[in-house]
């Protein structure tokens, strides 16, 4: 005879297999809801709180849905799935595009729609804590509590990327099936099966959450099998839901299939599944991520409070396994940790974000038995008992507070945040795209594309480049400013001074330690030096541009020596294609190259920062190329050759000098011998 504990339970009637072994953690209505409210209230403080300003700046990955929604809102695009940034799932930047409708574009309402979900999470953790154990009051406002206040789950809801959406929606998933469970009414059925197909619109690591649903389906056939066969079409239903939902993404993943393993392909790794599964495991009691972007480095997703309430509702979980609820648990915890075990860099929070609301639970679960062991006791003073429950309360809120101090001081106060979440970036491509419309922007090095400066200057035409490869001096008939990144490119600045005149007072920025971070200069119109190279020449390069001379070190040539090549390029006009400059040294029959080149240095100008497409009219553009004299080099002429080519087909450049084309569409710099 099968008892009430591996049966499923009737419609609209609980399973108490599932729930506590006592029922006395009931509560009226009206206490639960009150409660309810404070936690969540707790939740939106402490998601919002300082939100502006911490963290600091706008990380790319940030920015990038900032850009994506920022699209969605003014109709450039509205993908199934963005294919950019190695792709994206959809369902964040929606949500973020309605937010920006509502209270406009910022990095705070970027971070807003995380804090959002992370709200949203916390009442569906509890929700599906009520699911899960219907009359265990104390273990789902447990539940909320910690997911309200859990560093690991307050990192997230406060950075403005996708992953936040997947505990929100995931827990409510895992909800739905639970209520489904218990009452099997269609509405649950329908629902469910929506939340299921629904939930992979949030983030990649999304994907294993079927194979959860269905390892507990299988697990439900080997224990409850009666109540599988009972409710068999149900779980059809369910299956179908969850397809039609998925059919669009379905769909686009069968015409894009490098879509959907692009991402995935680049961070996996089964060679070292051993070690990183040992990490994933690690990473609740002793070493957590060390991304800063992500966790107080280092520190493990529980505090000992906390991992030992977990290492409760382990035990408890694995000795009721039996029961539909606990096992799913397991399941659920074991497969949405395999994304930071499979995968590099583990242990990894984000990637194993779908574990964190199961983590949630199951410390509840130990929170809930320990305070029933407790109500069983027979304490022989009676305060003794208040007393129990007292340190336990404690306990979680010393918990919540280890967890605000981790993030809002020890975290909040590490000055290296400015960088990871490339805080100077973005102060100085808002500084340069505030700059009057007239003025030419320059930035280096050459960060053009990147999302935090794409988000800031919001469409304004700017000319990114490296100026460690190459000094690109503006168009003298307009003002011109530069942004430079000194942190990085400490030449620049001093190089411009040597060719204007004057320039309004430097704006400096300073990084959170108080060092030199990024230099702005304003430079005039009609304040650029004439150019002055020692040996000028005025060769036409295809219709775009003028070589307009050269300079060359050292004077005198050995082999062994390193030659210096200086080009300057005056321009007319941006080019039609992305060409390759080259300087090459010939000379006799080299047996290694089967030809008369001897060394060579070919680039596209800047290494390919600032391409021969982004020239612009006016510009002058001064490169040195670099290559070193063979010591083997053979008794004989030797030439300094220079010109450009198409690298896809190796067409040269026309070169003209005088109105007539050079000799294979190269410029002769220098002749020498060598003994």
């Amino acid at each position: 005879m099968t008892t009430a504990v591996n049966q499923i339970a009737p419609p609209q009637k609980t399973d108490a297999g599932d729930a506590p072994a006592s029922q006395t953690s009931v509560l009226p209505r009206v206490v639960r809801w009150a409660i309810l409210s404070v936690i969540l209230s707790l939740a939106l403080f402490l998601r919002v709180w300082q939100l502006d300003t911490l963290p600091p700046g706008l990380h790319y990955d940030e920015a990038f849905n900032g850009v994506m929604a920022r699209d969605v809102l003014r109709g450039v695009q509205r993908p199934i799935f963005f294919t950019a940034n190695f792709g994206e799932e959809p369902l964040h930047m929606y949500v973020e595009a309605g937010v920006f409708a509502l209270l406009g574009e910022s990095p705070w309402s970027i971070r807003l729609t995380s804090a959002f979900f992370g709200v949203l999470f916390v009442a569906a953790v509890y929700a599906c804590a009520r699911a899960f154990f219907s009359r265990a009051d104390l273990l789902a406002l447990g539940a909320a509590f910690l997911a309200a206040t859990l560093l690991w789950a307050l990192m997230f809801a406060r950075i403005g990327i996708e992953t936040t959406t997947l505990p929100a929606l995931l827990t409510l998933s895992a909800a739905a099936l639970g209520f489904m469970y218990r009452r099997w009414t269609w509405r649950w059925v329908l629902g469910a099966g929506f939340l299921l197909g629904a939930m992979i619109y949030t983030y990649l690591a999304s994907r294993l959450w079927p194979l959860a649903v269905l390892l507990w389906f299988l697990y439900l056939v080997a224990f409850h099998r009666a109540g599988v066969r009972a409710h068999f079409a149900k779980w059809l239903a369910l299956a179908l839901v969850a397809l039609l939902t998925l059919a669009p993404l379905i769909l686009f993943f069968i015409q894009n299939p490098l879509a959907l393993t692009g991402r995935s392909g680049d961070v996996f790794t089964p060679a070292t599944f051993g070690a990183n599964l040992a990490r994933t495991a690690g990473m609740f009691f002793f070493n957590g991520d060390l991304d800063p972007r992500d966790n107080l480095p280092g520190r493990a997703a529980l505090d000992a409070l906390l991992a030992i309430f977990f290492s409760v509702g382990i035990v408890i979980s694995v000795v009721r396994f039996r029961k539909p609820f606990y096992a799913f648990l397991l399941i659920w915890l074991a497969v949405m940790s395999l994304p930071s075990a499979l995968t590099e860099f583990a242990p990894n929070f984000r990637r194993a974000i779908g574990a964190l609301p199961a983590t949630i639970l199951l410390c509840a679960v130990g929170v809930e038995w320990v305070c029933l062991k407790i109500r069983h006791l027979d304490f022989k003073i009676h305060k003794a008992r208040y007393a129990a429950y007292l340190f336990v309360a404690l306990a979680l809120v010393t918990s919540a507070f280890w967890s605000a101090r981790a993030y809002f001081v020890e975290w909040a106060n590490n000055p290296g945040l400015y960088y990871s979440f490339d805080a100077g970036l973005l102060q100085l491509a808002k500084l340069l795209a505030a700059r009057p419309r007239d003025e030419a922007i320059y930035f280096s090095p050459a960060y053009r594309d990147h999302y935090t400066a794409l988000w800031a200057f919001d469409g304004r035409p700017v000319s990114a480049f490296d100026g460690r490869n190459l000094l690109l001096l503006a168009d003298s008939s307009r003002a011109a400013t530069y942004g430079i990144i000194t942190h990085e490119d400490t030449q620049t600045v001093g190089q411009l001074g040597n060719f204007y005149a004057g320039s309004e007072l430097p704006t400096v920025l300073l990084d959170a330690a108080g060092n030199s971070y990024a230099t702005i200069l304003t430079f005039p119109a009609n304040t650029r030096k004439p150019i002055q190279p020692s040996r000028p020449l005025a060769v036409k390069v295809g219709d775009f541009a003028t070589l307009a001379g050269f300079e060359v070190e050292p004077n005198h040539f050995a082999r062994g020596d390193t030659v210096r090549v200086r080009l300057y390029w005056n321009v007319a006009q941006g080019a039609a294609e992305d060409y390759t400059a080259f300087v090459h040294l010939v000379g006799p029959h080299n047996p290694a190259t089967n030809s008369s080149v001897w060394a060579q240095a070919d680039k596209q100008p800047g290494d390919g920062t600032y391409p021969t497409t982004r020239w612009r009219r006016g510009e002058t553009i001064i490169e040195d190329y670099v290559f070193k004299l063979p010591p083997e080099a053979a008794a004989g002429e030797y030439k300094i050759e220079t010109g450009m080519y198409l690298l896809e087909t190796g067409a040269r450049v026309p070169l003209t000098e005088n109105d007539a084309r050079l000799t294979d569409d190269t410029v002769i710099l220098k002749q020498f011998v060598l003994p």
